[in-house]
């Protein structure tokens, strides 16, 4: 990734992780020094981006679930397709904050033109009618297969339309049985002018101890409600644990040898 890709993920993501890294390589009589300093100074970071009117968003531990690179395009288009999964219980920054970083990771790992990555919630599958829930955040980043001109990444991205959507929630799991509840009424409940009566037999049928919302922008039937993101908009903070795992993901995708990138075997 060039200097104004980085600049654009954020100057103090720069300054944290540059800082992090430092307070791990100090020996131990210093630790406590690096690490009181390494937190004024993040909390520093975090003060002046609160005045700016950005979000915070925190890197999250993250499960990698998908990784390879799409080279099937009739032009030699190649497309880095990943996917990684987080706390469905976590807040929408750190999603975004997670989601961003990977992807920035990704690109700077130089393997393909482009970049596609999925975050996913670590409590659902991402297939069936469970996957209209499950997606918390979907990047964009390089070139598209007709734009292509076989150089790859990293390279100055942010001219070519990237795409950042991210969650604002995490749909509750009775989602998708209210979803197959509804399904099941009668034709004339289904009709949005009845959405109250339709909650409320839901509720009784289910058991339920609160009223679904069924609206068409409630999590039912919008699922996690995925929006637009602005990367401007977002002060992402980078510890160090999150670091290692960050390298790590950079370092499989350049080709270190994959042990684990298996998702759990869901049973829904």
């Amino acid at each position: 990734m060039n200097k104004r890709t980085h600049t654009k993920i954020g100057l103090a993501v720069a300054v944290f992780v540059m800082a992090s890294l430092g307070a791990c390589s100090r020996g131990n009589g210093n630790q406590e020094v690096a690490t009181s300093t390494t937190n004024t100074s993040a909390q520093s970071d975090e003060d002046r981006a609160l005045t700016q009117g950005k979000k915070i968003g925190h890197v999250l531990p993250f499960k990698i679930c998908r990784l390879a690179v799409n080279d099937q395009f009739t032009n030699g288009y190649t497309l880095e397709q990943a996917e990684i999964r987080v706390s469905a219980s976590a807040k929408p920054e750190d999603w975004f904050a997670t989601a961003a970083a990977a992807a920035g990771y990704l690109a700077d790992a130089g393997v393909a033109e482009a970049v596609e990555l999925d975050v996913t919630r670590d409590d659902l599958p991402t297939e069936g009618v469970a996957g209209e829930y499950a997606w918390l955040a979907q990047i964009n980043i390089g070139r598209d297969a007709k734009q292509s001109t076989g150089q790859k990444l990293p390279y100055d991205w942010s001219s070519f339309n990237p795409i950042f959507m991210s969650a604002e929630r995490a749909a509750p799991w009775e989602s998708i049985a209210i979803h197959d509840a509804f399904d099941a009424l009668p034709e004339r409940l289904q009709d949005q002018d009845k959405a109250s009566e339709a909650a409320v037999r839901i509720k009784k049928q289910m058991g339920l101890n609160y009223l679904p919302d069924l609206s068409l922008t409630g999590p039912v039937f919008s699922g996690n409600a995925l929006e637009n993101r602005k990367l401007n908009d977002y002060h992402i903070e980078t510890g160090a644990d999150a670091v290692s795992q960050l390298d790590h993901l950079k370092e499989l995708a350049q080709g270190k040898p994959v042990h684990d990138l298996e998702c759990p075997d869901w049973h829904i």
